[in-house]
């Protein structure tokens, strides 16, 4: 197979296993087999008859981690007189929602708006939002609930015959264990012994942006690094630009990890929420509280006049500028007028 993805030349090809390199005769291969094994030196596993199946075994990575952050910055565009930059993105807002995937209840959205030129600047209001949600989130690690556990779930659990986590049934030499949620109390379900050890809560708080490596990172990366104790890890794409980086507490009991969501869904935010309106659930999650005009609004992305917005001061106006103000440069497109007067 690997012979005829080479060439279509009929000859006997001796391949190197290691290399995929390839000769014309065994001599050959033999003497290049010789300087190939000193190179990058390791020893070769095959798995052998009995063991030759790979299986899925990190259980854990099945439960949803408790909690999430989705943030996102916008920036005033002050206009420069280099040659080089057309403008300077400066901070003036951010917005997080923390969502809590075991209670609704705890999930919050905060927002922040830089009004005058010396308030604190938004990425500092982000490190110290980051460092108040860590130690709140440590109140649920460090005070586990005890599990609740009725009549009804006691026989359940002794008519187990599977392992709600790894799917297998029990054995007899198998030591049988009640799993439950550490944050709600909840019974989950009978578990080897092995695998309810394992199946541990994450501690780490995943921090989703849109494209944070090529732009929003460079925002506030500094902050969130310095602003509160702790080291950072980062995994560098170039000098400028991070796939993900993580921000660890000072006792390392917690983690941030910030994560790039561009690199899930490679598209636009308009593009993406546009996307929306193909979702079946989104009028059942949402048509209880919003009608047909308010979810039209939720599955596109607003407008704004981004150029125009060149400093503080202008946030501060009380009529929408004229609608050749909402050119973009960046993508040379305008917008209908019908769009932004009502």
């Amino acid at each position: 197979m690997v012979s005829s993805q080479l060439s279509n030349n009929e000859h006997k090809k001796y391949i190197c296993d290691r290399c995929l390199h390839y000769f014309y005769t065994s001599d050959k291969l033999a003497s290049h087999e010789e300087d190939c094994s000193s190179i990058n030196k390791c020893k070769v596993l095959l798995p052998n008859k009995k063991n030759n199946k790979l299986t899925f075994i990190n259980y854990s990575k099945k439960e949803w981690v408790p909690f999430v952050i989705y943030a996102d910055f916008e920036c005033v565009l002050k206009p420069v007189v280099e040659a080089r930059a057309y403008s300077v993105h400066e901070a003036f807002s951010c917005g997080l929602y923390l969502k809590c995937n075991f209670d609704d209840e705890l999930s919050e959205y905060r927002c922040y708006r830089k009004v005058n030129d010396d308030d604190m600047s938004p990425s500092e209001w982000f490190a110290q939002n980051l460092q108040d949600i860590a130690d709140k989130v440590l109140e649920f690690f460090n005070n586990p609930k005890p599990m609740c556990f009725t009549s009804v779930e006691k026989v359940k659990f002794e008519k187990a015959e599977t392992c709600h986590i790894c799917k297998r049934g029990f054995t007899e030499n198998d030591v049988k264990v009640r799993d439950h949620s550490h944050f709600t109390g909840e019974y989950r379900g009978a578990a080897h012994n092995k695998c309810n050890i394992n199946y541990r809560d994450a501690r780490f708080v995943p921090v989703i942006f849109h494209n944070p490596s090529g732009y929003d990172s460079h925002l506030f990366i500094r902050e969130v690094a310095t602003g509160f104790p702790g080291r950072v890890w980062v995994l560098p794409q170039t000098k400028e630009r991070y796939i993900s980086f993580v921000k660890f507490m000072e006792d390392q009991r917690l983690s941030f990890r910030f994560i790039d969501s561009f690199k899930f869904m490679a598209s636009s935010l308009d593009n993406l929420a546009k996307n929306l309106k193909q979702q079946p659930t989104l009028r059942k999650v949402f048509g209880q509280d919003y009608d047909d005009a308010q979810i039209d609004l939720l599955t596109k992305k607003g407008v704004f006049p981004y150029e125009y917005i060149s400093s503080l001061e202008k946030l501060q106006e009380t009529a929408l500028p004229p609608a050749e103000q909402f050119y973009s440069s960046l993508t040379d497109s305008d917008i209908l007028r019908k769009r932004t007067y009502i």
